[in-house]
């Protein structure tokens, strides 16, 4: 019987260490110098027998070192980009978890954790709570207006009646004097002058259109009751003064309870 013979003979490489590698590596390393084999003479008989002549040791580049190699070159990267700028602590675990180094997977998972617990989370209740501040402040907000547009409309009122109270103050004056001069000409000519006649005051033609037989009386009661009115008027404006300040400061304090709840409730949320 012809013996079995092996033509192609099995060529045992170097094992490499079975280890957890970066993803980083198993995607994009390649190495710069591949297993070589030299000087390996195969001699071949005519029965199909195979002979190893010699086999010496191989030459290669391990992937422990060049891990080792990539490795420093991301560390001292690391190293001078945390010098030159403010990183937080998540973007330096993310950082870290691109370097060649056994943990990637890990620090990748825990950035990842860290992502999603600092997110805001928010909760029915803190919806509602939102809500219901932004309700109450778009109230106030309309209270606030409706005061302003209310106190400007009185000031303009207020306005107008100290112009007509100025202008009665001036007519009336221009009526005593008159009557004065008048005296003056009936002490004069000797004219008795009577009660009847001294209570009434000449006819004058002004801008209201007052008729030339009107008689106006020389009491003060006009006088006192535009007084009595613009005196009203600046109460009314300091009360509504007033509200105003009071919704101002009720505004004020509503916006500071709703914050101080919005943090408390981020405060617990993140506990």
């Amino acid at each position: 019987m012809r013996a079995k013979t092996q033509l192609y003979p099995t060529i045992k490489k170097p094992v490499v260490a079975n280890r957890c590698l970066p993803v980083q590596y198993t995607q994009n390393f390649k190495p710069s110098s591949s297993i070589k084999y030299n000087n390996v003479v195969e001699a071949v008989d005519r029965v199909g027998s195979t002979v190893i002549v010699s086999l010496p040791k191989s030459q290669h580049t391990t992937i422990d070192s060049v891990i080792k190699v990539k490795a420093n070159e991301q560390k001292e990267k690391l190293l001078k980009e945390l010098e030159l700028e403010n990183i937080n602590a998540t973007e330096i675990l993310l950082r870290v978890s691109q370097c060649f180094t056994p943990y990637a997977n890990l620090l990748k998972l825990a950035y990842e954790e860290l992502q999603y617990a600092t997110a805001p989370t928010h909760s029915a209740q803190f919806e509602e709570l939102e809500r219901t501040a932004a309700l109450t402040s778009a109230r106030q907000e309309v209270d606030v207006q409706q005061a302003e547009d209310r106190v400007a409309r009185l000031k303009t009122e207020g306005n107008e009646l100290k112009k007509n109270l100025r202008r009665h103050q001036n007519r009336l004056n221009s009526i005593n004097k008159d009557i004065d001069r008048l005296n003056q000409l009936t002490q004069l000519h000797g004219i008795e002058n009577s009660d009847e006649v001294q209570s009434k005051q000449h006819v004058i033609d002004d801008d209201d259109g007052i008729s030339a037989a009107e008689k106006i009386p020389l009491d003060d009661n006009l006088y006192k009751e535009l007084w009595a009115e613009h005196s009203s008027l600046n109460n009314q404006i300091e009360e509504l003064e007033k509200v105003l300040k009071e919704t101002q400061e009720r505004q004020a304090d509503a916006f500071h309870e709703t914050a101080m709840r919005i943090i408390q409730r981020k405060s617990r949320s993140s506990i």
